[in-house]
């Protein structure tokens, strides 16, 4: 989130995205869990379309909200598990939004993560409770630091 280009930051996302997935299977949260290896997935086809410095075409972005949306209806399990289904379709937006526009890309990662942070209290996955925990501050200070405080600095 401290990042002003988006490779490290896909980079990153990849093993974060995997870590979670691993976690959530290891607490039976399965919509948790199949998002973060969809959103795994997905880091690394945006990652492919940012070095070649092509955008990500519609199609492909219709493909990953379809499972999404199929990975819901799969592993439905009550209204707690429509969140990830969410944050899996903010995190798409955020993804392709990151190609233009950091600072609009860091206010949805800001809901994303906090509605993370909802679900993990729901389904009780603490780690993940932490770690999210510790990307929303990073957030917020990445919001202050690139899009607040940049705000503020006089001009020349």
């Amino acid at each position: 989130m401290l990042c002003k280009t988006k490779k490290p930051l896909l980079a990153l996302l990849i093993i974060c995205n995997l870590s979670f997935g691993i976690n959530f299977l290891l607490l039976e949260a399965l919509s948790g869990s199949f998002i973060f290896f969809l959103a795994t997935i997905q880091a690394i086809v945006v990652f492919a379309f940012s070095t070649k410095e092509k955008p990500l075409p519609r199609s492909i972005i219709a493909v990953f909200v379809l499972l999404a949306l199929a990975i819901g209806f799969y592993t439905y399990a009550g209204p707690h598990s429509i969140l990830p289904i969410i944050c899996s379709i903010v995190n798409m937006a955020a993804t392709v939004i990151s190609a233009r526009s950091m600072p609009k890309f860091r206010k949805l990662a800001f809901t994303n993560n906090t509605l993370w942070i909802i679900h993990n209290i729901i389904v009780g996955a603490l780690a993940a409770l932490a770690m999210q925990s510790v990307a929303l501050i990073l957030v917020i200070v990445a919001i202050i630091r690139y899009d607040l405080l940049k705000k503020q600095e006089p001009q020349p």
